[in-house]
């Protein structure tokens, strides 16, 4: 920050002076996401689980302020940990997560509405496709061989009976993997 200062300014504050704004600037942040006021307007939540090392931090963000009401290491990440955190914001109605089963356990004892985020249902949709296109990709590339090798027995005026029907056959496998 002093190295920034200096650039643009061409003064810097002293590391005692910065540290200091850091920290008064970081208090009137968690006055602001710590206030009541702001919780009653809070009725949807992403929420995750976090780990350092090995231990839970338990975090929640309001979606359209993008507003932290919770970030908080906790004991465990057991449903009854995220009922007490998520039960402190009086008007939570919804909740977007990962669908583990402790967020979804505690949502539906606080009878919350659920939603999956999109990141992992995106990622595992995403995995999912990719293994399909692998496949297809693999039995058209079989097909195209297959006609290849149709091709190569003609040019050289070999049988190519056994080849044809190879070909039919990664044809229809293709087909089949495309379907999918």
């Amino acid at each position: 920050i002093a190295a920034l200062q200096m650039a643009a300014f061409g003064e810097a504050d002293s590391p005692d002076t910065i540290l200091r704004l850091i920290h008064e600037a970081g208090a009137r942040a968690l006055q602001i996401q710590n206030s009541p006021a702001l919780a009653e307007k809070i009725e949807r939540l992403a929420v995750d689980e976090l780990f350092a090392s090995r231990t839970p931090i338990l975090m929640g963000v309001e979606p359209r302020s993008l507003g932290v009401p919770f970030f908080q290491r906790g004991p465990d990440r057991t449903a009854k940990t995220w009922q007490e955190t998520l039960g402190r914001i009086a008007n939570l109605k919804e909740i977007a997560s990962d669908q583990a089963p402790a967020i979804l356990a505690a949502g539906n004892a606080l009878g919350l509405l659920l939603q999956g985020d999109w990141f992992h249902s995106h990622e595992e949709l995403r995995q999912c496709l990719g293994a399909l296109e692998r496949q297809a990709l693999k039995r058209i590339s079989e097909e195209y061989k297959a006609l290849a090798e149709v091709e190569r027995r003609k040019r050289l005026r070999l049988p190519t009976k056994r080849a044809a029907k190879n070909h039919r056959r990664a044809c229809k496998v293709a087909r089949k993997a495309m379907e999918r």
